[in-house]
């Protein structure tokens, strides 16, 4: 999880972008606030866990997983420092 710039707790994410599909979302999304090496780890159709509707908000949420083992999970950890967004959209890690 993350502490996001809004001062909520949330995972990675973000809105698509015109001509994008979900996917193809979440992974611009991982590589731009966790730095994720999407030519070692991309995110595919199958990784879809469960979407939820907010009427309240008017958001959907969208969940996908990524199987990684713990040597890959602690390079993850330590690219997502180097991140785009750690620092503006990101402001804190929690594990």
């Amino acid at each position: 999880m993350q502490l996001r710039y809004d001062g909520y707790f949330g995972f990675p994410g973000g809105l698509i972008d015109a001509g994008e599909d979900f996917v193809t979302a979440v992974n611009r999304e991982m590589a731009e606030e966790m730095n994720l090496d999407t030519t070692k780890h991309l995110v595919n159709e199958d990784d879809h866990v469960i979407s939820h509707w907010s009427e309240k908000k008017n958001l959907a949420l969208h969940f996908y997983k990524l199987k990684v083992n713990l040597t890959e999970f602690i390079e993850i950890e330590r690219r997502a420092l180097l991140a785009r967004d750690y620092g503006s959209e990101v402001i804190l890690l929690f594990y």
